[in-house]
């Protein structure tokens, strides 16, 4: 799950603070008085409470929140001790564990992707992106200040999962030049598949898994569920319709809450049928989802103006704003 905000985790717990992460900044207009605040505490060797400063890309600070080891570690062992030896019975165990962690490392790696068109994006339209967080549900870019028109916002939200689905697209198109005719016949029966799959080499199995993973990433962030890409996307529609960005932002959270109740009905099902991981993931995103879209308008957004004119500005106030790290 990938996500942008105003707003700057700072804490340990960070990922798990929607009110921090995710909440809808106050638009303040730019000529209202900022009011005073202490200077932020610089952080120390590059480090920040809850996880480690990873490097920057574009002078843009990415850091990885311990939470993400949780999620490294599942998909480490989800290849490596069963989808790779499946498909490749014949694979011994540490190439079935190494390909298992490049796979993993180029999943984070194609997520990054996902965080950073968002965050150049956003540099085209003026707005500052101090860093990008990696953590439990995916990553964040963490935006200075609010998109201030309908089109800046659509645009920075809908670059993310259009870069996921071309990098899906482009892994899955290398994987079947890789493998020749190996996957090209569509007429083969699944027990045909099964006996060609084991054939391949490690970087067209890598491929063919990464491929699909980032489609099914792209696809759910188009969700129409804020704060989602989608709902974002959704949001900078409305206020396009509306010219009201605080109305706009109710009804996308609205629908985000909507979203959320689903998958966490969808994930209970799951788990009563079998499926109890996947069940109990789904829920927990979505469990995520209706806390972040609730706190988009809980308490201080609704200092929100209630009209926003077409074109104005609005800048976030100090207090809910951070400067470059």
């Amino acid at each position: 799950m990938a996500l942008f905000s105003g707003g700057t985790p700072d804490a340990a717990s960070a990922w798990m603070r929607t009110d921090t992460l995710i909440h809808e900044p106050r638009l303040r207009p730019s000529s209202e008085p900022r009011p005073s605040r202490p200077h932020d505490r610089p952080e120390r060797d590059g480090r920040a409470p809850g996880g480690f400063a990873l490097g920057r890309v574009f002078g843009i600070q990415v850091r990885v929140d311990w939470s993400l080891s949780f999620i490294f570690g599942l998909i480490v062992l989800d290849l490596g001790a069963g989808v790779f030896p499946r498909w490749h019975p014949d694979w011994s165990a540490p190439l079935c564990w190494g390909v298992a962690l490049a796979a993993a490392l180029l999943f984070f790696a194609s997520v990054l992707a996902h965080e950073l068109s968002h965050a150049l994006v956003a540099r085209t339209r003026g707005i500052a992106v101090p860093r990008i967080t990696l953590f439990l549900f995916g990553g964040v870019a963490e935006l200075a200040e609010e998109p201030r028109t309908p089109g800046a916002e659509f645009l920075i939200a809908i670059v993310g999962p259009l870069t996921s689905l071309a990098i899906g697209g482009g892994a899955l198109l290398a994987s079947g030049l890789l493998a020749g005719p190996l996957l090209s016949d569509a007429t083969l029966t699944s027990l045909e598949s099964a006996k060609l799959l084991e054939q391949l080499g490690p970087l067209p199995t890598l491929l063919l898994w990464l491929g699909p993973v980032n489609v099914t990433l792209g696809l759910f962030n188009l969700i129409p569920g804020f704060p989602l890409d989608g709902g974002r996307v959704l949001r900078a529609l409305l206020w396009a319709i509306t010219h009201d960005a605080a109305k706009a932002t109710r009804w996308a959270a609205r629908t985000g809450q909507l979203v959320a109740v689903f998958m966490i009905v969808g994930g209970g099902m799951l788990a009563l049928g079998g499926s109890a991981i996947q069940g109990v993931w789904l829920a927990l995103l979505g469990w995520f989802l209706y806390k972040a879209a609730s706190n988009s308008f809980g308490p201080g957004a609704g200092d929100t103006p209630e009209r926003t004119p077409p074109g104005a500005r609005y800048e976030l106030p100090p207090d809910e704003r951070r400067s470059n790290v």
